[in-house]
């Protein structure tokens, strides 16, 4: 009977680390998953700011009236600087 209640105390105590550390990796999920949402709206509000440049500056080239290849070339290199851009 005694070593029945050794083995059960064993197991019981292997259950309760085995839980501690599922706890532990359920909690670090959790938080990497609010990171990674947090980076994915900002990554969109990034993506969307550049969105309406990209769509300012082509409105301003078709409305322009001197649409000559040389204002082409500039707002096509002034277009390219904002996507270079990390800020």
């Amino acid at each position: 009977m005694e070593q029945t209640l050794v083995k059960v105390k064993k197991i019981h105590d292997s259950c309760s680390g085995a839980v501690n550390r599922l706890h532990t990796v359920l909690h670090s999920t959790e938080q990497q998953l609010e990171s990674n949402k947090r980076q994915a709206n900002y990554l969109a509000q990034v993506a969307a700011a550049k969105s309406l440049v990209m769509l300012k500056l082509l409105a301003g080239y078709m409305i322009s009236s001197d649409a000559s290849q040389e204002t082409f070339i500039q707002r096509r290199q002034q277009f390219a600087g904002y996507i270079s851009y990390k800020g």
